[in-house]
């Protein structure tokens, strides 16, 4: 028995440090650290962790690229249109580049006013007695002064230096489509290829950017005790591409009689471009024959019709 004793009093030890060490002293310790399935599990829901906020920053990402293309759409159309709201305590102002240019731009270099010509200039009106009969474009080897002139200032809504820089939220070029007198702008999106569900594109309407003429009304009034023949109306526009250039708009004439003290006059020729003109400030002549009798700039607004008008001979 003696010889156990030993044996017996070291199992009892262990028994005891079990104890204290919450062990059962029938099982073999156990290795501290992780299994190969805990560790297989660990992996999993890491990876499952990374995909989910991979997916969700993707979006966001994707949402804040395309948010970004759709304000650069807009800018574009201010560019081109100006504003389409009223500003400035309610004051509507005119600007962008048909308001400049009587037109609208070929490519976004032009709108952005890159390589193009000086286009800072002011120009002074000029009245030709016979303009181009179907396009009304003004003959510049023989223009009449009028006294009242244009500011072409080609206004850089986009404040960018190149094309290159004005990209959509992809990093593509914003693709112009001229087809007048519509204009389109296009955003390839994420795929970088037109045609795709993620495109974006901008129309500029031939109602953002003209008025119809066919119902405006302009009243002339004779002031003076005399009669007037063959008195007529003239819409002066500014267009400009590689030069300033006049067109002009007309209406047929009328004589005033001494008892007569106003007749209402309409544009009518001639006919390729009287019903529409660009918006923009425009210069309203009164003629007796080919002499300027009455003058007066009138502004066209987007998405208005314009208001009538009453200019006076002899006043």
């Amino acid at each position: 028995m003696r010889f156990f004793y030993p044996i017996l009093s070291a199992c009892r030890d262990q028994f005891v440090l079990a104890r204290l060490s919450n062990v059962s002293p029938l099982k073999p310790r156990r290795q501290v650290g992780f299994t190969l399935l805990e560790m297989l599990m660990v992996i999993a829901l890491l990876a499952a962790t990374a995909g989910i906020g991979l997916a969700t920053f993707g979006d966001e990402d994707g949402s804040a690229r395309d948010l970004d293309s759709s304000r650069k759409l807009a800018l574009i159309e201010k560019a081109i249109v100006g504003q389409r709201t009223a500003a400035y305590g309610g004051e509507m102002r005119l600007s962008g580049f048909v308001v400049d240019m009587g037109r609208l731009p070929n490519t976004m270099d032009e709108l952005l006013g890159v390589g193009t010509p000086a286009y800072a200039t002011i120009s002074d009106v000029q009245y030709d007695p016979t303009p181009d009969a179907t396009s009304g474009i003004a003959d510049n080897s023989a223009p009449v002064p009028t006294g009242l002139a244009f500011s072409a200032g080609l206004r850089k809504q986009l404040q960018t230096g190149a094309s290159s820089k004005f990209l959509d939220g992809w990093g593509n070029a914003f693709v112009p489509t001229l087809s007048l007198p519509t204009m389109a702008w296009l955003s390839k999106g994420r795929d970088a290829a037109a045609g795709g569900t993620d495109d974006q594109t901008l129309t500029i309407a031939a109602t953002d950017w003209q008025v119809d003429l066919s119902s405006w009304k302009v009243t002339v009034k004779n002031a003076d005790a005399g009669g007037h023949v063959a008195v007529s109306i003239v819409l002066i526009s500014q267009e400009a591409d590689t030069a300033i250039r006049w067109r002009q708009r007309a209406s047929a004439t009328q004589d005033f009689f001494a008892l007569t003290s106003s007749l209402d006059f309409q544009l009518s020729i001639p006919a390729a471009h009287a019903a529409q003109a660009p918006i923009g400030r425009h210069v309203l002549l009164v003629l007796e024959g080919a002499t300027i009798k009455a003058k007066r700039y009138v502004d066209f607004y987007p998405g208005t019709l314009p208001a009538p008008v009453t200019l006076e001979i002899g006043a």
